[in-house]
């Protein structure tokens, strides 16, 4: 049995897990001034930077679609003779469920209901206006734009690292300068990787934390458990050792293996809602939903819209840009992983395009049957809050079908999709932090350490209640990472041009 070199734990985590640590101190003991402190940090973020993400957002779904279009799109993504090693759907499956996971599960069916029973546009007044509107707003925040941030990033660090060979940290990309840096540089390029690799890291464990939350929530409805401590810390034990396991079989066998699965399942389910839900009580409503929302996609964009609450746009618009942001880096660098031999045209709108399809469809199907079924008493109340949006998904799978089975095929389908998740961002961040940039086989040590971290912060964020303040800290930390992430995709389009010279234009 192999030992471990202590030596060789990076920097990179032990400062990670030191910071997060005295995160922890600080909110067991001061929870209340924590949180108001954060609150007031997100809000002057929110308030004067709001635009700043909305513009962001925009920009880069244009430039993403220019590169496609343009000749760069020719690139092959680790030089010409590079080779693709997985087909179509295995690669879609991997990134999908990197990209959303266990969110389509909790918001598809959740968030047009949401907007539905609570209109944030002024003039929304008949039930089709209301879901239109509903609908629309969720296509805005799941479809095309989440998918642009995702590509970008993954664009520059396939480029970079596999055309370019400055591998995985993001710092490398910023100037020639800082190849060789001296101490200075040094500092600098450590202060920009760890702001990326803490924002990875608590973009994951709060993700983590929202996906026992909706597990509990599933185990609530169908089996009758109530929410407790004890369950919370049987629901993490149990997917840990399911992604450990998954870890440890590696990429192939591990990942690949629980992506096709989950999406399989994605298709069965969806094609069951489809059938059991009448065909005219969705196709024309939704219909001129996605018409408007891609007729409407520059003024969405940028909020040009008569919104009731003037807060709207920081709650929920511009705090999903900053969570689409805080996940790019994970999601870039995972998905850099599995796209060798595919050309820069096939990764911009394979990426860009059949994901927000599936997810318009998905919203479109989950957010229609969710409020049809609204009309029934008892589905889901009154109103809509943080209290029960957790169970939309299973409510709606134990009204629609009698059969138990269905309602497994729900708690199995979150549960592959949360281990999924866990075990992608392990393989991530041990290949973002190993000493030796080992892409395609990170230390089977770094990504079990990982692991663990994540359900330990996890664990211990639930129960101290402080998963609202990681929360926050992620969307604070997501702000510097932004003006990182600019420059990044500014050089990388200089650095795309001059690499086309090179070698492709001669070819023209």
């Amino acid at each position: 049995m192999a030992k471990i070199n202590l030596s060789n734990i990076p920097h990179s985590y032990i400062t990670a897990v030191f910071i997060t640590s005295l995160l922890l101190v600080f909110t067991a003991l001061y929870p209340e001034g924590v949180l108001n402190y954060i609150k007031l940090i997100n809000t002057f973020i929110f308030e004067n930077f709001g635009n700043f993400y909305l513009w962001f957002v925009f920009i880069a779904l244009i430039a993403f679609v220019g590169i496609g279009i343009s000749p760069l799109g020719r690139i092959r993504i680790g030089g010409k003779g590079a080779k693709s090693e997985h087909s179509f759907f295995s690669w879609f499956s991997m990134l999908f469920c990197a990209g959303m996971g266990i969110g389509l599960l909790f918001w598809g069916g959740a968030e047009p209901l949401y907007f539905f029973m609570n209109p944030p546009v002024e003039g929304t007044v008949t039930p089709e206006q209301r879901e239109i509107t509903a609908f629309k707003l969720a296509f805005l925040h799941w479809g095309l734009h989440p998918w642009a941030i995702y590509g970008f990033t993954t664009l520059a660090i396939c480029f970079f690292s596999m055309n370019l060979k400055k591998g995985m940290y993001f710092s490398s990309y910023l100037t020639d300068k800082l190849s060789n840096p001296g101490p200075a540089g040094k500092i600098f390029r450590g202060i920009i990787d760890n702001i990326i690799i803490l924002a990875i890291l608590f973009g994951i464990v709060a993700s983590f934390g929202m996906g026992v939350l909706q597990f509990e929530g599933g185990l609530e409805s169908y089996l009758g458990f109530e929410k407790s401590i004890s369950l919370e810390i049987l629901i993490i034990s149990g997917v840990t050792a399911c992604y450990m396991i998954s870890a440890m079989r590696g990429l192939n066998r591990g990942i690949k293996v629980l992506s096709n699965i989950s999406m399989g399942l994605c298709f069965f389910l969806l094609a069951a809602i489809i059938f059991v839900l009448p065909f005219g009580e969705y196709f024309g409503v939704l219909t001129r939903a996605v018409s408007s929302y891609i007729y409407n996609i520059a003024g969405l964009s940028i909020g040009n819209l008569d919104f009731k609450s003037p807060y709207f746009l920081r709650e929920w618009t511009a705090k999903y840009w900053t969570w689409w942001i805080a996940w790019a880096p994970f999601v870039g660098v995972f998905t850099t992983f599995i796209s060798r031999g595919r050309t820069v045209r096939e990764l911009v709108f394979s990426m860009l395009f059949a994901p927000a399809l599936f997810s318009i469809i998905w919203f479109g199907v989950f957010g229609k049957a969710a409020i049809v079924l609204q009309a029934e008493p008892g589905f889901i109340g009154a109103t809509i809050n943080y209290d029960n949006v957790n169970t939309v998904l299973f409510r709606l799978i134990n009204t629609l079908f009698s059969s138990p089975f269905f309602n497994l095929l729900g708690l199995l389908l979150v549960s592959v999709f949360f281990i999924n998740s866990a075990d992608s961002a392990t393989y991530t961040l041990a290949a973002m932090t190993d000493k030796e940039n080992n892409m395609e086989n990170p230390p089977l040590f770094l990504k079990i350490s990982w692991g663990i971290t994540f359900s330990v912060l996890t664990a211990i964020f639930l129960f101290t209640g402080g998963l609202e303040i990681l929360q926050y800290i992620t969307l604070i930390a997501v702000l510097p990472f932004s003006i990182i992430l600019l420059i990044v995709f500014i050089r990388l389009l200089a650095e795309m041009t001059d690499y086309y010279r090179m070698k492709y234009r001669n070819e023209s």
